[in-house]
């Protein structure tokens, strides 16, 4: 299953490389050079709503990879759903990426080459609620002296709602917060004073209509269809959770992200 060379050198290369939200314009240098000197691209296979994420990742090949370029389409293992709270949440995190690690080896041995480079392209940065940079560590395990990698910084979706609504995200002497929907919810609301919150499928913003919050929403960030709303919580909770629910039910899916803060007295 390896692609290790009798010798033990470095046979294959691969990047993680930070897309940005999907248009071009947001990818960098350093990502453009990656896409050009890459030979084979593995991307996940996506069905129904989720065709247009495809779509986009094959439109940012067509404009900055090589002609000889190979596309190599990957069906990697659903992740199993399960309750934070629940003793099992982290267990299947873990087992969820093994499947993927195993998937990706398994690709990576049969479809490189000796010299050759492969690469995944990924939403906004790799840093943020991803898993793959995990993922390409348990790779690297299962393909000892074979593999090299590196991850490619991309514009993250966070960098974006911040131009979108021109702020800054700190504040003099302050901090910033960042988590998901779920973890929102486990922050008491007295303390929610300038939080990023990504991945809520809750509306996890509207138990906390009565505190004294600013919300900068923003969907589908620097994508086709953009679409942000800012001003106080207690004021246009109910147009965000609207405007979310015409979205997904039109495209079928929504990508998300906003900024809660406390308003100053």
């Amino acid at each position: 299953m390896t692609t290790r060379a009798r010798s033990g050198r470095i046979v294959v290369k691969f990047y993680l490389i930070g897309m940005g939200p999907g248009d071009p314009k947001y990818l960098t240098i350093e990502a453009v050079e990656a896409i050009k000197n890459t030979q084979v691209f593995f991307l996940p296979k996506k069905g129904g709503e989720k065709e247009e994420l495809l779509k986009i990742r094959k439109e940012v090949l067509e404009r900055f990879a090589q002609p000889s370029h190979r596309v190599i389409e990957l069906t990697f293992p659903a992740r199993e759903r399960a309750s934070l709270k629940s003793e099992a949440y982290f267990e299947k995190v873990e087992r969820w990426r093994r499947g993927k690690a195993q998937v990706l080896a398994r690709a990576i041995s049969e479809e490189l080459g000796d010299g050759e480079t492969g690469a995944l392209l990924l939403w906004g940065d790799p840093a943020f609620y991803d898993g793959h940079i995990e993922i390409l560590k348990e790779v690297e395990r299962m393909l000892p002296h074979a593999f090299a990698w590196e991850v490619i910084p991309g514009i993250s979706a966070l960098q974006i709602l911040s131009a979108r609504h021109k702020l800054s995200l700190t504040e003099i002497g302050g901090s910033l917060q960042i988590t998901t929907g779920r973890g929102l919810r486990q922050v008491p609301p007295e303390e929610v004073r300038n939080v990023i919150v990504f991945l809520d499928n809750y509306l996890s913003f509207w138990p906390l209509r009565d505190q004294d919050l600013e919300i900068y929403w923003g969907a589908y960030l620097g994508m086709p269809g953009e679409v942000i709303i800012s001003g106080r919580l207690s004021e246009v909770a109910e147009r965000v959770s609207e405007v979310r629910r015409k979205l997904r039910r039109e495209r079928g899916w929504i990508m998300e992200t906003y900024l809660l803060r406390r308003r100053r007295p």
